[in-house]
């Protein structure tokens, strides 16, 4: 399914909101495009992100939402053993008992 530049975009102004409304930081959104707008990155990605606003653009709507008094998502702790669960290290079962 490919989607136009204006429906990402529209797409990502809808996560930046839902983020202010629930007092999230939006710098993590913001992160995630900075990881994957270097130039290897796109070059790699290239046809997925044919079809997206550029990464640098994405993360400068990102960082401009920025707003004092919000918290992060995932502390340390937790996201860790997110990753960890996403890459099958450890099941969500056994980090529930670990916390």
């Amino acid at each position: 399914m490919h989607y136009s530049r204006q429906q990402e975009a529209s797409a990502d102004d809808y996560a930046i909101e839902t983020l202010k409304k629930a007092r999230i930081s939006t710098k993590g959104f913001s992160n995630f495009f900075k990881a994957i707008g270097t130039e290897k990155e796109e070059g790699r990605l290239l046809k997925y992100l044919s079809t997206h606003p550029s990464s640098l653009l994405r993360q400068e709507k990102a960082d401009a939402s920025l707003e004092k008094n919000t918290k992060v998502s995932l502390n340390k702790k937790e996201w860790r053993a997110l990753k960890n669960i996403c890459q099958k290290k450890i099941s969500y079962k056994e980090y529930q008992k670990a916390k």
